[in-house]
């Protein structure tokens, strides 16, 4: 039998409950020398699972500073990790300085 308590204590989890985590992380990627392989490491990361833009927005989650060799990532941390981004960057050939290239063969 459901109570109205309980559904007021469901109520209550529920919109208390974080829906998302939004973080931006700088990523140092010392291969990153040119503006290809910053081209396919800006897309590999925006196809990333997590990877955040928010809807009606032009501006790119993730932008590239060739003179820094940095990623700069927005992204929602509910969904996905740091390291999940550093391993993206990594299958695609580019190191990043936790995670050497092809450090994940599945």
């Amino acid at each position: 039998m459901v109570t109205l308590a309980g559904v007021v204590v469901l109520a209550v989890c529920t919109m208390s409950c974080r829906q998302k985590d939004i973080r931006t992380v700088t990523l140092n990627v010392p291969g990153m020398t040119n503006e290809a392989a910053a081209a396919s490491i800006r897309k590999i990361l925006a196809g990333t699972h997590g990877v955040y833009q928010r809807v009606g927005e032009s501006a790119t989650p993730v932008k590239t500073d060739l003179a820094a060799g940095t990623v700069t990532v927005t992204y929602d941390s509910m969904q996905t990790a740091i390291k999940n981004l550093e391993f993206a960057i990594a299958t695609n050939g580019y190191a990043t300085i936790n995670v050497p290239v092809n450090a994940y063969r599945p």
